[in-house]
């Protein structure tokens, strides 16, 4: 068992240190779910996004607002 299961941890995709913390933080075992904007996924072939789950998120729209404050 690593020292953060069990923890989920929520990353809004932007730049600077976010997603080398994220990519530590599923290294050590949490949940880490990517928000991404629709139409921008992610790049499968990144090696700072190994561990995390992307999802897709409008935050331009109340559905995709009520699905961040859902998760």
């Amino acid at each position: 068992m690593q020292p953060l299961t069990g923890i989920r941890i929520i990353e809004m995709g932007g730049i600077g240190p976010a997603p080398f913390c994220g990519m530590m933080l599923a290294d050590h075992g949490a949940e880490v779910l990517y928000l991404h904007r629709p139409g921008q996924p992610p790049n499968p072939r990144d090696p700072l996004l190994r561990g995390r789950t992307a999802v897709e998120v409008d935050l331009k729209s109340p559905d995709g607002i009520a699905k961040v404050r859902e998760l």
